[in-house]
């Protein structure tokens, strides 16, 4: 039985990011909330193969499947919908459809590139690129983020702006694909305290979280992008 369990919890995940697909289209704030659980259960499903040792090829196969819906495709529609509630919205319509938003299916595109690449090159790194499930995080924390911010603050234009939502779906979809080193996140109590990286992670996430609750995960991925990006540059990641 436990070596099902893996199995169990990754079924869990896709069921969410199914479910959120629809729920988006009537609210997109349960639909994110339904992709971060999501996000959380894509952690156990490989916390408890690995303590079982219940790890197994249909296993591999079914977590890419699961990630695709939840972290490719549920996200893509997220943003979507996103996108046609903008300001500035481009008025490029065909049979009166908005086209402009249908930029977000490279989300799904990305993610699929970088689950088939990791799953035919088991040398690859997970932290090599940006892992599906960050790149999702940070995408459906975005409408999270919209509701803590103040009408009257200077980040409520930006994070309602077409432009911006479309620049972070390519800037996130390109990381995904990218052979860029990401810090890895694996943290060891006795050398915690010597890592600058991750205590600047916890630090900013903490912050994070006192000002936009959830909506404070996109910028924590952000940060954790920029750090690994300057980690790379000075050759100490």
């Amino acid at each position: 039985m436990k070596k099902h369990i893996p199995n169990i919890i990754t079924g869990l995940n896709l069921c969410l990011g199914s479910i959120a697909l629809v729920v988006a289209f009537y609210d997109l704030m349960f639909a994110s909330y339904l992709i971060l659980i999501a996000a959380v259960l894509d952690f156990l499903d490989g916390f408890f193969a690995r303590i079982l040792n219940a790890k197994s090829n249909f296993g591999q196969q079914f977590d890419s499947f699961a990630d695709l819906v939840s972290f490719g495709i549920a996200p893509s529609v997220i943003m979507f919908l996103l996108l046609l509630q903008s300001s500035n919205l481009p008025p490029l319509t065909i049979q009166k459809i908005h086209v402009f938003p249908f930029i977000s299916m490279i989300i799904p595109l990305c993610a699929a590139i970088r689950l088939v690449r990791f799953n035919l090159n088991n040398k690859m790194s997970n932290f090599t690129g940006l892992p599906t499930p960050a790149a999702a995080i940070f995408l459906v924390s975005l409408p999270l983020m919209q509701v803590q911010v103040n009408d009257g603050s200077s980040i409520a234009p930006i994070i309602i702006n077409t432009y911006f939502l479309a620049t972070s779906i390519v800037f996130i979809s390109f990381l995904m694909i990218s052979t860029f080193p990401m810090i890895s996140l694996k943290m060891d109590i006795k050398t915690l305290a010597k890592n600058p990286y991750i205590l600047s992670i916890i630090a900013g996430g903490i912050l994070m979280f006192v000002f936009f609750g959830l909506g404070g995960l996109a910028p924590i991925i952000l940060l954790y992008i920029i750090l690994s990006l300057t980690s790379n540059l000075l050759g100490s990641n």
